[in-house]
């Protein structure tokens, strides 16, 4: 009806957990009797809330597959434990064992008594208890798991006259008479798993023919591979469970669970059946699907971390910059041709003397950017020149003619800033 596939499930912010994906045959996807029994089971598998029950985590119907998502047991079942060990020439050991049926009939007790958001009971069986779906993982706890073919109430699709769902090893005589399922056939189920793990081997085996004939007869065979001591305190408890007449069997698996613990055998911890799964079955590397390399890529770089690639090409963009920049920033501080030769005394490499400026004409003075270099000052009084001009031309005028070396015609003083070029006024010939 489905194939499990061992899945990664993703959620914002990084999250992944890996989960059982149960997935519907693309041939039955397409019968709407076999997708609503697929759904039936991921409702009813949602509503149980128990620690020895497989938990379902959601629903996937996307793109015609129809899925079920649900919880991964790292370890294997119980059939799967039982072969192990028969395959080291040896069987499990009656400790381990009563571990896992007293595990598997705590989950089965709290599937039995499901009820709805009303508090009605749902009537819920389960109809295929068996070692291959009683999953014992790694940290040594027994879990119940395919809810595919239960019964109850609250389903959308019911079991046809004369249609038998279950394995035929496990079903009890009433079923194989058509009779409709319920908890003692449940138990009966239990019982057969019981007995199976401790003998390690099949009760009933052989075609279909035989192993119905079988079932019929109740031809239970007495437990061989067990103490002597232990089979005598088992045995009673198995012969009631599996007995032919539902009214003979234990009510409850609860009941059956009080019986064994009340039988004085021993009985394994946690932590000894995980050590024993471990032995058995050791741990593989996981075969989940990686993350594909599109969402490596698309993952932020962690806060503080820049890339490599982008600190290199912002160092390279600031350094083409630079270049380009070079030259004008150079032209740009390096004053005008008419202001370099202003400032070169007229004598043999005297300085000029200019008074120091205040922070405020400084501060004025910074403001001031001249269009283009400004002419000899004048002096407050309209009409006169500054004395400064007026002793420049005075000694040009008496340098003596009649020497043999001609005289460098005298260059403009320094130009002094008048209150008005400090207050950003530029001077020209016009300005009074």
């Amino acid at each position: 009806m489905a194939t499990v596939y061992l899945a990664r499930l993703k959620a914002s912010a990084g999250f992944e957990r890996l989960s059982a994906l149960k997935v519907c045959h693309p041939h039955l996807r397409s019968q709407g009797h076999f997708a609503s029994m697929f759904l039936d089971e991921a409702r009813l598998g949602a509503m149980i809330h128990h620690p020895n029950v497989v938990a379902t985590l959601d629903v996937i119907d996307a793109d015609g597959v129809l899925g079920i998502a649900m919880e991964f047991i790292e370890g294997g079942s119980a059939a799967a434990l039982a072969d192990a060990a028969r395959a080291a020439g040896a069987k499990l050991s009656t400790p381990v064992v009563l571990r896992i049926a007293l595990d598997a009939l705590a989950g089965l007790q709290a599937a039995h008594e499901l009820v709805d958001a009303d508090g009605k009971p749902l009537g819920l069986v389960h109809r295929d208890v068996s070692p291959q779906n009683l999953l014992v993982g790694y940290d040594g706890l027994t879990r119940l798991g395919d809810l595919g073919i239960v019964d109850a109430s609250t389903r959308s699709t019911f079991t046809r006259p004369g249609e038998v769902k279950g394995k035929l090893g496990y079903l009890a005589p009433e079923l194989l008479s058509g009779k409709r399922a319920s908890v003692a056939s449940d138990l009966y189920a239990c019982g057969v798993v019981l007995w199976e793990l401790l003998q390690g081997e099949r009760l009933f085996d052989g075609p279909d023919a035989k192993l119905i004939d079988q079932v019929l007869r109740n031809a239970v065979r007495p437990l061989e591979a067990v103490e002597p001591g232990e089979r005598a305190l088992l045995e009673p408890l198995l012969r009631r469970a599996m007995a032919r007449v539902p009214d003979r069997r234990f009510t409850t698996a609860a009941e059956l669970a009080e019986h064994l613990e009340r039988s004085g055998l021993a009985v394994a911890s946690q932590r000894e059946v995980a050590h024993e799964v471990r032995r058995l079955l050791p741990a593989t590397p996981r075969q989940a699907p990686a993350p594909d390399r599109a969402t490596r890529s698309e993952r932020p770089p962690p806060k503080g971390r820049p890339r490599r690639w982008a600190l290199a090409l912002t160092g390279a963009l600031a350094l083409v910059l630079a270049l380009a920049l070079a030259p004008r920033l150079q032209a740009g501080l390096a004053p005008p041709p008419e202001v370099q030769a202003a400032l070169i005394p007229p004598d043999a490499g005297a300085p000029l003397e200019t008074a120091a400026a205040t922070p405020e004409e400084e501060e004025e003075e910074a403001d001031v950017v001249p269009a283009r270099p400004l002419p000899p000052a004048r002096s407050k009084k309209a009409g006169k020149r500054c004395r400064t001009c007026s002793k420049a031309s005075a000694q040009a005028s008496t340098a003596p003619a009649d020497r043999g070396v001609a005289q460098p015609a005298p260059l403009a003083p320094a130009p002094v800033a008048s209150e008005e070029a400090r207050r950003g006024t530029v001077w020209s010939p016009e300005t009074p």
